[in-house]
């Protein structure tokens, strides 16, 4: 099969082995802030932690990645992987003794996060014509199956030790994976291209932040980052959902494998979609999707022990992977080539955002009402998304013959 040519190719074999170990952890960290900050604190603390930390995120992806674009992608992966590691280190020996100290690390942790999954798309988009899409393919795969083996190891740790060494695990494989991923050939020869146009090169950050936010002049595109927005406050909502429920049931190592259960429905749902050529339009199959992610979100309701949540997550997901896939060609459609890496770019600040926010949101609803009551919010804000789309379809339609000036608005 043409995967496994791919993957016999040292060039490719490598760098996507130590880009997934890099990548663990960001399907780690969130959840074991949350179950590290309640046994010290409380779930109104676990959430602002996982939004403090989201936000750094945000901020820094911003900042690496454009570091990784000037200084080189070797360099910034070490030197960002380094940093990361510290502070997820220092964070599992402090402790909450110290809450500001915590906060500190947390944002300084999130910031500081490797860019590695632009590093590495940038690297897949470089070689030769014949492997680019197989490798995107592959590149696809290992994202649904991160979120699969990143709980997985969390509950691997707490089965030995606790959340507080997780954290101190996360920041070892993030070291491991982005310096091993920099050191690679392929990595190390890669450059980004420079771009040709003179006035382009010149062009000053203000010039850039401008024909970014002209973007929003296109009301599909501000429709997609609302609608993301939105669903990221869900997702933020189930990072402390699943972990109360899991302690609820009378042990936290229970949250890794139940969040798993999400990565299988995801997965399952994305394989199922891709097998078929579907005739119904893009905008259409996005908003059904919606209504499908948003009833699965409602599921966890029904759950009243671990095999029946499994179940419920598992089946909710099954339309999280279609959704997206579909999402990145609207993304296309409402931006024009040269804004649409600042598209997605755009999608993963609000997605960043919604979680933060989410997150923060879920750990008061779970203090004051529980696992459940936190579960049926998730849901409603789902729900309220995928209602929004609905008239917003026509703005999502494939436009014959679309220039830069009308996609941009």
């Amino acid at each position: 099969m043409k995967y496994i040519a791919l993957l016999r190719e040292p060039y490719i074999r490598w760098p996507l082995l130590f880009a997934f170990i890099g990548r663990i952890p960001l399907y780690v960290v969130n959840l074991a802030l949350v179950l590290w900050a309640v046994k010290g604190g409380s779930y109104v603390i676990s959430g602002l932690l996982v939004g403090v930390f989201n936000v750094g995120g945000a901020i820094g992806g911003v900042v690496t990645a454009g570091m990784a674009d000037r200084k080189g992608a070797s360099r910034t992966l070490a030197v960002t992987g380094v940093v990361q590691c510290v502070c997820l280190v220092l964070l599992g020996t402090v402790g909450l003794r110290a809450v500001a100290l915590a906060m500190v690390l947390v944002f300084a942790a999130g910031f500081a996060t490797p860019p590695i999954s632009s590093v590495i798309r940038n690297y897949w988009s470089s070689l030769p014509e014949a492997h680019v899409d197989p490798a995107y393919a592959v590149e696809s795969v290992v994202g649904e199956l991160l979120s699969i083996v990143g709980p997985l190891v969390l509950s691997a740790v707490l089965v030995f030790s606790d959340s507080a060494q997780a954290l101190v695990v996360s920041g070892f494989l993030v070291l491991i994976g982005s310096v091993l991923l920099g050191m690679t050939n392929g990595i190390r020869e890669f450059t980004v291209p420079r771009e040709g146009s003179e006035g382009t090169a010149k062009r000053t950050l203000h010039d850039t932040l401008v024909q970014s936010l002209r973007m929003f002049r296109n009301k599909g595109f501000t429709g997609l980052v609302v609608r993301r927005m939105l669903e990221a406050v869900s997702n933020g909502a189930f990072d402390v959902a699943i972990p109360a429920f899991a302690i609820w049931l009378g042990s936290e190592v229970y949250s890794g494998s139940l969040y798993s259960a999400l990565g299988v429905g995801s997965i399952l749902g994305g394989l199922v979609y891709g097998l078929r050529k579907w005739r119904m339009p893009k905008e259409q199959i996005y908003c059904w999707g919606l209504l499908l992610s948003a009833i699965g979100m409602a599921l966890p309701l029904l759950a009243f022990n671990y095999l029946s949540m499994s179940v419920a997550l598992a089946i909710g997901a099954l339309s999280f992977a279609p959704v997206v896939a579909v999402e990145y060609s609207l993304i296309s459609r409402t931006s024009s080539v040269s804004h649409r890496s600042q598209g997605f770019a755009w999608m993963t600040t609000a997605g960043v955002a919604g979680s933060a926010i989410g997150s923060q949101a879920a750990g008061i609803v779970t203090t004051y009402w529980g696992w459940r009551a936190t579960f049926g919010v998730a849901a409603a804000v789902a729900f309220i998304a995928a209602l929004l789309a609905w008239p917003m379809r026509r703005y999502w339609k494939e436009a014959k013959g679309q220039t830069d000036e009308s996609s941009i608005g």
